[in-house]
């Protein structure tokens, strides 16, 4: 990460990724650990609060993908890929000006999302 940051990177953090860390964290009882993503992530310019637009994106997209038969969850979870990708999404972003760095990508793809495995990502 500081070596993207170094090249002009811009770290963005959607609430529903912040959730989905810190519930890992908690579980863990790492309480060092969530302070110092707190520390990082509640960065006004790094935080992107999630609203009831997002929510209510999140549900057409969900709904979007169950119905090509494309889930990304079961469908009495969360589904917080779909939160994820309404959130970018609400940032109208072109593909060259971001990419989310993720686990999986296989899911994120099903939104439209631009992403990478954490570890492909070079500055």
């Amino acid at each position: 990460m500081s070596d993207c940051e170094r090249e002009g990177a811009i770290f963005l953090v959607p609430a529903v990724a912040y959730y989905e860390e810190v519930r890992e964290m908690e579980l863990r009882r790492a309480a060092q650990q969530i302070l110092r993503l707190q520390g990082f992530c509640f960065n006004p310019d790094r935080f992107i609060p999630l609203t009831t637009d997002h929510l209510t994106d999140a549900a057409k997209l969900w709904a979007q993908v169950r119905q090509e038969g494309q889930p990304t969850a079961d469908r009495h979870s969360l589904d917080g890929d779909a939160i994820l990708a309404a959130q970018v999404l609400s940032l109208n972003l072109l593909d060259d000006e971001y990419i989310v760095a993720t686990r999986n990508p296989k899911h994120l793809n099903r939104f439209g999302l631009h992403t990478g495995e954490w570890q492909d990502i070079a500055p």
